[in-house]
């Protein structure tokens, strides 16, 4: 054999070398195929492979999907356990389409409200079922008077209130309008605030007491409260 004979087995020598790691390599990386297994050269066994479990979802716009579309993941597993465990993922349309604009977004039905938002399995946003307006339901509530309640509706898209007369459960008899009458020297008066006859200080008898006025012959004015009387009543005394 001559010397460029040689060098040509060699190089033959070589590339087939070469060639037989890179088969070598991709054979050591082959996995579960469609048909459910694979075999692994480099350690003479077989991997068996599961079916794909179903899609399961993970939310709407999740994994990089967009809001209108559902973020779905599936696995399957392979033994034995070096072998690998395959998942996969992408984003689904349910095929649906938006009833309405943004979620929490309002409209009237009649005098109900419909609230926009996501309520079954779909990535779309639709309308809820119909709900009355409610609210406070208290006596004097934002605007009415004491004497009025709110009652509540649906109007421009949005839940609102009027105020009704309510003065046989918002008024407590606490007085009979138009009397006078004394407390702790202290005298009342009942008269209409807001719709309701209330009871209200007219007059302060034991400060106008303590101003010490004096009569003649060195006595005091002492001021009294005597029911039926619009303010206190004034006596000389020591």
């Amino acid at each position: 054999m001559n010397k460029k004979q040689s060098s040509n087995l060699t190089l033959w020598a070589v590339m087939i070398f070469l060639v037989a790691g890179v088969i070598m390599a991709l054979l050591s990386e082959i996995k579960c195929d469609a048909n459910n297994y694979s075999f692994d050269l480099l350690k003479a066994t077989t991997c068996y492979c599961s079916p794909w479990n179903s899609w399961a979802n993970r939310g709407c716009g999740s994994g990089g999907c967009s809001t209108n579309k559902m973020y779905q993941t599936r696995a399957r597993t392979c033994t034995p356990s070096y072998c690998s465990t395959t998942q996969e993922s992408r984003c689904y349309s349910l095929g649906c389409t938006n009833e309405c604009s943004y979620s929490g977004q309002k409209r009237c039905s009649g005098t109900n409200v419909q609230t926009c938002g996501n309520y079954d399995s779909d990535c779309c946003l639709e309308w809820s079922s119909t709900k009355s307006c409610s609210g406070s339901t208290s006596c004097g509530y934002g605007s009415c008077y004491d004497n009025e309640k709110p009652r509540w509706y649906c109007s421009s898209n949005q839940c609102v209130y009027s105020c009704y007369n309510a003065k046989s459960s918002c008024c407590p008899l606490d007085c009979l309008a138009g009397t006078y009458f004394c407390s702790n020297n202290k005298t009342y008066w009942c008269h209409s605030v807001d719709g309701c006859y209330k009871k209200d200080l007219k007059d302060d008898c034991d400060a106008r007491t303590n101003a010490k006025k004096p009569c003649l012959s060195g006595k005091y004015w002492v001021y009294t409260c005597v029911n039926g009387q619009a303010s206190c009543k004034a006596t000389c005394s020591y």
